[in-house]
């Protein structure tokens, strides 16, 4: 209350009470500004537009911060204002040393894979950098001459030329957006209030005679504002432009809903006064349809092999994803090399070295089983939004994390197994789903070998396999991929 804060702008994440679910955080409708949360950030769980963490427990603070960082600072979305107060990241904590909150958040970006971004943060307004440069790194010697290829996702046009995969081309273009609508249109219920009510704050800053800067907070009244003007179609329509591109699709449906809504009884202020809460629900009911949709054409594709997920023989190289001999990564002073308890050099991983922060607790763990298992010819933690990826009927891009090349009779052979890992907090959820069933599809639709060249490109039948490792079997899950590779 103090804060101005509206019951409607409040959400509770746990895993005992998830008031998020399928609500996209980043639609301009959404009314969600504080979220509430305790376990959830420790895995896997991203707050996509969060720039603002305060954690209140001084006991946990610590390791919450060194697991939750990583995560709740993400904005992939974001785009600098030139605005020094905007273009920053804040962490408060309640009652602890300001040196400890700040290793912790050191910690907590090196933890969660983004250790480059570790010494840029800042003590009251005091840079703790240290020096950073350039290194490449290149193969573990053992492993400098192999050559790696891994298929994409393929798409072949009516001359029977294959290409790269597009979502949008590929998919969004078949599907039949007529047969959409808003489901609930005939159900749905508007709130009977016809009036906004508005709270306003206003936040200076002051400055001590000692330079210190200190806030200030005033919060006038409570408001009760009428709604003014007309539903605004063409505004509702560019709210659902990222769920329907097609905006006649987006404003018919808008108004069949309207007119079902006014057909029982629903007012203009009441239309006007819920239009945000009745755009979300649209949007959600309508993602829904589309990510079914674009299910159902991406296994037809694949069926009728209109849709390929193989290596070819050709000369294009955006057709095949070859692994490269060099990486250049931004590294730090203080930044150290994953090495076992004691100090032991890792003996299996594909390149020279690899650093503590391109990992999380649970990466860390699933990079020493495989680095003592016999069963690996050599692991590779791949980069997000760097390494290979894989591209389904959803939009966003699939970035698995690790790349495990097995042991087999044949030299010339490659066996390969794709890892992904989840914290506990995501099992179940839709990406987690989503992932799992375009890993099984994609396992399915793997085609037998082809030659290229003298280079023998080894992708039998069932030699590229995915695995889903969550946080509470995933040891049980790797032996069992492993024993079966």
């Amino acid at each position: 209350a103090k804060l101005g804060a509206k019951p409607e702008q409040i959400r509770i994440k746990s895993s005992e009470d998830d008031q998020i679910g399928d609500e996209d955080l980043l639609a301009e409708a959404c009314p969600v500004r504080f979220i509430i949360t305790k376990d959830a950030l420790r895995e896997g769980w991203d707050c996509p537009f969060a720039y603002v963490l305060a954690v209140l427990s001084k006991t946990t603070a610590k390791t919450a911060i060194t697991q939750m960082i990583g995560r709740v600072l993400r904005q992939p979305g974001a785009r600098r204002t030139g605005v020094p107060a905007l273009d920053q990241c804040y962490v408060f904590t309640f009652d602890q040393e300001v040196s400890d909150a700040v290793r912790g958040v050191q910690a907590g970006l090196a933890d969660e894979g983004m250790g480059d971004l570790a010494d840029q943060v800042q003590i009251g307004g005091t840079a703790k950098n240290a020096p950073r440069n350039q290194r490449t790194l290149r193969r573990a010697p053992k492993f400098s001459g192999v050559r790696v290829f891994l298929p994409r996702v393929l798409s072949k046009d009516p001359r029977g030329a294959l290409r790269s995969f597009d979502y949008d081309r590929d998919l969004l273009s078949r599907v039949d957006w007529a047969a959409l609508g808003f489901r609930a249109r005939d159900s749905y219920l508007l709130g009977e209030i016809e009036t906004y009510t508005r709270t306003v704050t206003a936040v200076s800053v002051e400055a001590d005679a000692a330079g210190a800067t200190t806030f200030k907070r005033r919060t006038d009244a409570e408001r009760a504002i009428a709604a003014e003007g007309d539903f605004d179609l063409a505004a509702a329509t560019r709210l659902l432009g990222d769920v329907i591109p097609n905006p006649w699709q987006a404003a018919r449906i808008l108004e069949e809903t309207l007119a079902s809504l006014r057909a029982r009884g629903a007012t203009d202020a009441q239309l006007q006064t819920h239009r945000l809460g009745l755009v979300q629900a649209i949007r959600l009911d309508l993602r829904e349809q589309v990510n079914a949709a674009t299910e159902s054409i991406f296994k037809k594709l694949l069926t009728e092999e209109q849709i390929y997920f193989r290596l070819e023989v050709t000369d294009d190289p955006r057709l095949n994803w070859e692994l490269a001999h060099e990486l250049t990564v931004t590294v730090a002073t203080n930044d150290h090399t994953l090495v076992r308890k004691g100090g032991v050099d890792l003996e299996r991983q594909l390149f020279e070295v690899v650093y503590e922060k391109q990992f999380n607790g649970l990466e860390r763990n699933l990079a020493f089983y495989l680095d003592a298992e016999k069963a690996v010819r050599w692991w590779h933690r791949l980069a997000v939004q760097q390494d290979w990826h894989l591209q389904g009927w959803q939009r966003a891009k699939v970035y698995p994390d690790f790349l495990v090349c097995l042991e087999q009779a044949a030299e010339e052979e490659m066996r390969f197994l794709v890892l992904e890992t989840k914290g506990l907090h995501l099992k179940g959820n839709d990406d987690t789903e989503y992932k799992r069933r375009l890993f099984d599809l994609l396992s399915a639709h793997s085609a037998s070998a082809v030659t290229a060249g003298e280079i023998k490109l080894g992708l039998k039948r069932g030699d590229l396999r995915f695995e889903m490792l969550l946080e509470t079997d995933w040891e049980q899950k790797a032996a069992n991929a492993l024993a079966t590779g």
